[in-house]
């Protein structure tokens, strides 16, 4: 199925376009949203064979919404999602996804986002590819890419360009569960004018899990571990 070429306007409770409970093999593209909740929302309702597989967004404008893109999901065998060509200006949390296995994210620009809340963040997935991603001016605290309990994650290429140097970070692995994650790499990330490292792997809550077999290498970004794990290799980043 192909849905294109939508636009939606002043859309208080909803947006431009609602993937939902079920849905396999469809392709969303060139979507305008202006002051709406969201552009694109793959979500369920919490019942049995919800699930939504194969789901291609691409070609996204979304301006004043709180979302370009979200999940509005549980965990029960979301898979193969790509979000691809988005553009979020203005917007609160512009890119949130959760709860899919086989992510891949590329060529996303958030513009103007004055939000405390992360312009991108991934939570609970498996199988997570972020390519060239792009901050422009922001005023946000915090860091621009949160990774949150994700398995077999890649960031390769993320800037921060113009005013964004209130940010505390560029990328955040964090791990919150009792959960064992291994393969994360990180490359190719440019976060000069943080406030703090541009780079942090850090735990979090009372019982953490643990990340092992993790690569980060070739950033201009400094790199704070804060979660030791095993075999680790952290090299050639310039401050």
């Amino acid at each position: 199925m192909l849905v294109d070429n939508v636009r939606c306007y002043d859309s208080r409770l909803r947006g431009a376009v609602e993937v939902s409970d079920g849905t396999d093999n469809i392709t969303v593209r060139k979507v305008y949203a202006e002051s709406a909740v969201y552009a694109i929302d793959v979500q369920d309702h919490s019942q049995p064979g919800q699930s939504n597989r194969n789901v291609v967004v691409e070609d996204v404008y979304a301006v004043r919404c709180k979302h370009a893109i979200r999940t509005a999901n549980k965990r029960q065998g979301h898979n193969n999602l790509t979000v691809r060509d988005i553009t979020a200006d203005q917007c609160t949390s512009p890119i949130q996804i959760s709860h899919t296995d086989n992510v891949i994210l590329s060529n996303v620009r958030v513009l103007n986002h004055e939000s405390g809340k992360p312009p991108v963040h991934i939570q609970d997935c498996r199988g997570v590819s972020i390519r060239d991603v792009t901050v422009e001016n922001t005023s946000s605290k915090g860091t621009a890419l949160l990774l949150e309990n994700c398995d077999a994650a890649l960031v390769d290429g993320l800037s921060l360009r113009g005013q964004a140097n209130g940010l505390d970070n560029a990328v955040c692995f964090r791990i919150t569960t009792k959960e064992a994650f291994s393969g994360l790499r990180i490359r190719n990330v440019s976060a000069r004018g943080v406030t703090g490292a541009g780079i942090v792997l850090e735990t979090g809550g009372k019982q953490p899990g643990t990340l092992t077999d993790y690569l980060i290498t070739g950033n201009l970004a400094t790199v704070q571990d804060r979660i030791k794990g095993e075999r680790a290799i952290i090299a050639n980043n310039l401050p």
